[in-house]
């Protein structure tokens, strides 16, 4: 299980860019804080993930990265990103 810590803010993840190996589950352990609007929800289109987010509060997410490349992290009106790199 690949593990990773994001935190994520109104306009801000923390890291912005995320590696990933291709086919190993990742579990992400996601602080957010003082995330108020759009940055309350978690969108990973890559990753098949789509979640609401507390203002302040913890949450995890599991996913399996099963393809290659890049794809975005990004709230719901995609005003802010970060990035998932799944990798071999």
């Amino acid at each position: 299980m690949q593990q990773i810590s994001l935190k994520v803010y109104s306009d801000l993840y923390e890291p912005a860019n995320i590696r990933l190996k291709k086919g190993i589950p990742a579990r992400f352990n996601i602080q957010s804080i003082n995330n108020t609007g759009c940055g309350r929800t978690l969108v990973m289109p890559g990753l098949n993930v789509y979640k609401e987010l507390p203002e302040n509060g913890e949450l995890v997410v599991e996913a399996m990265p099963d393809k290659v490349g890049e794809s975005l992290i990004t709230c719901s009106m995609g005003m802010f990103s970060g990035k998932v790199i799944v990798e071999e």
